[in-house]
């Protein structure tokens, strides 16, 4: 089977299983050929959600056996943390969020964000930042 198939039939075991494919390759690391899969969506995903998502896609692997060789199967998430693209910061809003610019750091609940703006509640002030400052936005762990 060739991997784009195999990407395709993986991303609809994803997809039924209420995740997106974030990312697919096989590739050879350490001498071991390794199929790693990513999976994500906007709410956490847990080590119980990998592990059910680990089982599924197992079974498709058994069953079809599409990968002549031997192989190690690697299925994770994004993490807790992940790193927001441009395209996605719209849809977490009401998240709390970290955000470095070239001079500051910032952690808050994102309250919007436009092409030229990201809007922040943190400590109960409003932040604003310039878009085109930042280096970085990612979810962050409130404590």
């Amino acid at each position: 089977m060739n991997l784009d198939v195999l990407k395709e039939k993986i991303s609809l075991i994803v997809k039924e299983n209420g995740y997106s494919l974030f990312a697919f390759s096989y590739e050879k690391e350490n001498g071991t050929n390794l199929l790693r899969i990513i999976a994500d969506r906007k709410e956490a995903i847990t080590i119980d959600d990998i592990s059910l998502l680990t089982e599924k896609i197992n079974a498709f692997l058994d069953k079809e056996d599409p990968i002549e060789e031997d192989y190690s199967l690697e299925v994770s998430s994004r993490g807790i943390e992940k790193e927001l693209a441009y395209e996605e910061i719209s849809d977490y809003i009401g998240s709390y969020v970290f955000v470095k610019t070239y001079d500051q750091e910032h952690y808050g609940d994102l309250i919007s964000f436009s092409d030229s703006e990201i809007c922040l509640m943190s400590k109960n002030k409003k932040i604003k930042i310039n878009y085109n400052d930042v280096t970085l936005i990612r979810l962050a762990v409130k404590f």
